[in-house]
């Protein structure tokens, strides 16, 4: 699953930000240059519109921030690791350093909720967690994310 939604060019690793709000309009961008005909102010607005209605920090330093997005025709993820913590309002109450950032088509099927679930049962796993905090660029971390996620799948 991991590896038809996840991209190398949409893998950061070790982004030094200080907020949410900075790291949410990053990924905005960096997917607005990899996916084509979807708009960054949109997917920016409607990732801090889903923040508004709940944090999406699961816990254990991780969050899954996710909107649907027009102009999309499957799903799409960007994996990114940051060198310090930022809040996040999460479940646990801790800082996150691991986003998975996930864009689904504006359709109405629920395929979403499946894939939402799968990701945090994935990210649920510490030694996979620890494995992605380790790496120390682009390429490592998209490599270790594709192993490692489906060595715990």
């Amino acid at each position: 699953m991991i590896d038809r939604i996840l991209k190398r060019q949409l893998t950061l690793c070790q982004v030094a930000v200080a907020s949410k709000k900075r790291i949410l309009q990053t990924v905005s961008e960096l997917m607005r240059d990899h996916l084509p005909g979807i708009n960054a102010d949109e997917i920016f607005s409607q990732l801090v519109a889903r923040e508004k209605l709940g944090s999406t920090g699961i816990g254990h330093g991780i969050a899954i921030p996710h909107c649907r997005c027009t102009g999309l025709t499957e799903a799409a993820g960007c994996l990114v690791t940051l060198r310090q913590a930022i809040e996040f309002d999460a479940m646990d109450s801790h800082p996150v350093d691991i986003l998975f950032v996930l864009l689904m088509p504006d359709n109405p099927d629920n395929n979403h909720l499946q894939t939402l679930a799968d990701l945090a049962r994935l990210l649920d796993n510490p030694s996979l967690r620890n494995l992605l905090r380790q790496s120390r660029n682009e390429d490592d971390l998209f490599l270790t994310a594709i192993t490692g996620i489906a060595k715990a799948a």
